[in-house]
Parts: C-alpha cells; sequence; structure tokens
C-alpha cells in the first residue's frame, strides 16, 4: 500500500479520536440522569440499579474501544516509520541527482525551476505577503532564497543591504529580470551563490554570507524540493547567518499529509513530514513563531533566533526602489 494511504488512514484515525471529548461530555449528562434517578423519591423497581449498571459498563465499552483505537494507530505508525525509510532515501537520490546535475555538465535550464509554482488561493496570498512585510525592516539586511519568478522578491527591498541566493548567475539573472530592478538597485543587490557541496560535502553551503547579520530571510518554494538532510543543512547555516531574533520563513512539502505524500510519490516534491521539520528546528535553536497550512500543497513556517533584533542604524540613504517599467512611466 501507498504511503500516501497510510497516512490519510492514520490522519482519519487521529481526527476521530479527538471524539473522546464527545464521549466526556456525554458521560457527564449519564451522570447527571443517574443523579436526578437516584435522589428523586419516586423509585420504580429496580430500574435504578440497572442504570447505574448500564453506565459502568458504557464507560468500560468506551474505554474498550478508545484502548483499541489507539492501538490501532500506533500499529499503523509503525507501519508508517518502516515505509517511509524507502521515501527518504529517494528524496535523497533524487535531491542528489536533480542538485547535482548542475554542476557535471547537464545544466537544468533555469526555467524548468522557476516554472515551479505553489497555487495560492487569494486568501493565503494576502495572509502571505502581510505576513512577509510584517517582518521587513531597513535597519536589517534580508536574505532570500531562490526567488524564482515570485513578486515576494520586489516586497524584499525594504532590507537593506538584500542578499539574493541562488545555485548559479543564470537563475538569480532570471529572478532579477523578471523583478524588473532598475540599473541603481540592481548595483546594490548582493548576489551569492549556493556552493557546491557535492564535490566537498564538508563545505558551507552559503559560506559567502557574513554570519549573524541577517534580521529577516525568505525561503518560499524551495525546501519543498530539497530531502531532510539538506534541509537540516540549510536550517543550521540560516542560523548561523541570523542576527539574535532574526526570522526565517519558508515553504515545504509537509509529508504529514496525504497531499504532501502524493506529491512525493509523483516525484514532485521531497520526504519532509512536517512533525520531523519542526523538530529539527527547535534541536538547531530555532523558535517556532507561526505555521500556515491552506489544506493543499502549501504548507508556511516562521522561526525565530533566540534573541532581540537590534540595530545601530541611524538612517537609510536610499530612495524608494519601483519597478523600472513604472520608473519609465513617471
Amino acid at each position: 500500500m501507498k504511503l500516501s494511504k497510510l497516512i490519510a488512514y492514520r490522519n482519519f484515525l487521529l481526527e476521530k479520536s479527538e471524539l473522546q471529548d464527545v464521549v466526556y461530555q456525554s458521560e457527564r449528562e449519564f451522570e447527571s440522569i443517574l443523579h436526578a434517578v437516584k435522589t428523586n423519591p419516586i423509585q420504580i423497581r429496580y430500574h435504578t440499579q440497572t442504570l447505574d449498571e448500564d453506565y459502568i459498563n458504557a464507560k468500560v465499552a468506551h474505554q474498550q474501544f478508545n484502548n483499541t483505537l489507539n492501538t490501532l494507530i500506533a500499529d499503523l505508525e509503525s507501519e508508517i516509520s518502516s515505509e517511509e525509510k524507502s521515501y527518504y532515501e529517494n528524496s535523497e537520490q533524487e535531491y542528489i541527482s536533480t542538485t547535482g546535475n548542475r554542476y557535471d555538465g547537464r545544466i537544468i535550464h533555469s526555467l524548468d525551476i522557476v516554472k515551479r509554482t505553489i497555487h495560492l488561493d487569494p486568501e493565503t496570498k494576502t495572509m502571505i505577503t502581510s505576513r512577509i512585510k510584517s517582518h521587513l525592516d531597513w535597519k536589517h539586511a534580508g536574505m532570500i532564497i531562490r526567488p524564482g519568478r515570485e513578486e515576494f522578491l520586489r516586497h524584499m527591498v525594504e532590507c537593506d543591504p538584500l542578499y539574493v541566493v541562488d545555485h548559479d548567475e543564470e537563475l538569480i539573472n532570471e529572478s532579477l529580470s523578471h523583478a524588473e530592478f532598475n540599473d541603481e538597485y540592481l548595483e546594490r543587490i548582493r548576489q551569492h551563490y549556493i556552493s557546491n557541496t557535492f564535490v566537498n560535502p564538508n563545505e558551507q553551503l552559503l559560506k559567502t554570507i557574513p554570519n549573524g547579520q541577517i534580521g529577516f530571510c525568505l525561503v518560499y518554494n524551495f525546501f519543498n524540493f530539497v530531502s531532510i538532510s539538506a534541509f537540516e543543512k540549510y536550517l543550521k547555516e540560516i542560523y548561523t547567518k541570523l542576527k539574535p531574533g532574526g526570522i526565517v520563513c519558508l515553504t515545504f512539502n509537509d509529508c504529514d499529509y496525504e497531499h504532501g505524500v502524493n506529491l512525493v510519490e509523483k516525484n514532485y516534491g521531497a520526504y519532509t513530514p512536517g512533525k520531523k521539520v519542526v523538530a529539527l528546528a527547535k534541536q538547531i535553536g530555532y523558535k517556532q513563531m507561526f505555521s500556515w497550512r491552506n489544506g493543499l500543497d502549501f504548507s508556511w513556517l516562521e522561526l525565530r533566533k533566540p534573541g532581540n533584533l537590534v540595530s545601530y542604524k541611524g538612517g537609510q540613504s536610499l530612495a524608494k526602489i519601483i519597478p523600472k517599467t513604472l520608473a519609465k512611466s513617471k
């Protein structure tokens, strides 16, 4: 059986197991009725004793049902743990294959990467945009990894300076061209490339980014295709690059849910269960600030490095950044 079906079944049972609150409320109602029957001076035949016995039997039956359900869920968890090993391995191989190809003469065309998009309904898009803007401040440097053709890159100009990071010049140029920044601002953007750790596994991915200088980092639709081991490595390095109190906002393919695993089974996404990602982040030192899931292929997570985000900048000398097309029209 596919792992996606096992996870869907597990989640269904977990949702139903929450009905214990309903059982608790019903037992309180039974107790209220029993109390009324026992204390009423009108006692007809043996019904009071029978109701008391029936209530005890019902409580035992509820507990037995709950125990069996929990055992079934535990067995499913065990089955999932066994099955997901191959999913982790396949995602690792897929990540090595697709990312490694960029360095062995068989470069994947940038358009094949930037065409990867996440469908956002209006509510989710508005929420994400507002979340990003709430973290932007000219007093702190910003970093965006894999900007693609998303409009979020334009919002990031509020950070000073702005680090734009991707695997190579081709991808960055594609993103900057789509953003239509003017030439003066393009000269201010700090372009950095992700290091090729397939040649040297001990090499840092973000080695050219200064440590402890980033106030806000955005990683949108990039970790969705990154294996869990690489995901962990990125999180560790981003943590080092962030200032105390700095924030990273990211999307990923949450495989705690059926849809996320379906994407993996269709070779369009990495196997990265949400509980695993959150546990890794906590182990590294992050504090979870906010999370959002729209029910399908979009999972948003905000993590903060402990500490107070401070800046010693007294002012900003830049004028407002506007798109090149808008500037020409004025």
